[in-house]
């Protein structure tokens, strides 16, 4: 790659790349062309990234990341000139040599550098809690999540507490009979039982479609 050429993938994303489809149109001199055709990021064309210019010389298409994000590969000297203050790197993947640890070679990276190391899994542990803690879409999903079953509670809390009251001359025969305190509260309890086994199904599902979005 040449000095000022960069690589420009998608990310998943959709309609986030895209360039004016004429050349007038990508750097003209009467002014912004706001509402001109617009055409996919191809090779070839010009991006001004904080006041430096890069030339695309292509556009990758990797495997779907989340969240999705629109993403630049550049050399690094070319990222030191346009972010001189970010941090060169966020991380380094190294692969052990055969016969060592791979929890022992964290271990003495720590010690060498001073800087984390991880293994696999414990780096896709720790990325995936990164997530959690920082994508505003699983704070929402939770949000619905909570909302959902803080109004499915309430519904079928009004529901029992009516269908007690339709049958409350039935409790009054039970008593009657000599059924004690203790026995129309199991009937109530089994019929609570039944509802929530009939809704074992629907709960089943959940977890999957929380899954899935990932």
């Amino acid at each position: 790659m040449a000095p000022n050429t960069v690589l420009v993938d998608p990310g998943d994303t959709q309609g986030k790349l895209h360039v004016p489809c004429l050349a007038q149109d990508a750097w003209p001199s009467s002014g912004p062309h706001l509402h001109e055709p617009q055409c996919p990021m191809r090779a070839g064309v010009y991006l001004r990234i904080q006041n430096h210019m890069a030339h695309v010389i292509g556009v990758s298409h990797t495997l779907p990341r989340y969240p999705p994000r629109p993403l630049l590969y550049l050399r690094l000297s070319l990222m030191n000139r346009i972010l001189p203050d970010a941090p060169p790197l966020t991380f380094v993947l190294v692969r052990p040599q055969p016969g060592v640890s791979p929890a022992k070679l964290a271990q003495r990276i720590e010690r060498g550098t001073g800087f984390k190391a991880l293994t696999r899994e414990k780096f896709i542990v720790s990325s995936l809690w990164w997530v959690f803690a920082n994508s505003e879409d699983v704070g929402d999903m939770t949000a619905m999540l909570m909302l959902a079953l803080l109004v499915g509670s309430g519904v079928s809390g009004i529901l029992l507490g009516l269908f007690v009251l339709e049958h409350l001359h039935y409790y009054a025969l039970f008593k009657a009979l000599g059924a004690g305190d203790r026995a129309l509260r199991s009937m109530v309890l089994i019929a609570l039982l039944a509802t929530w086994l009939s809704l074992r199904p629907v709960w089943k599902l959940v977890p999957a479609d929380v899954l899935r979005t990932f």
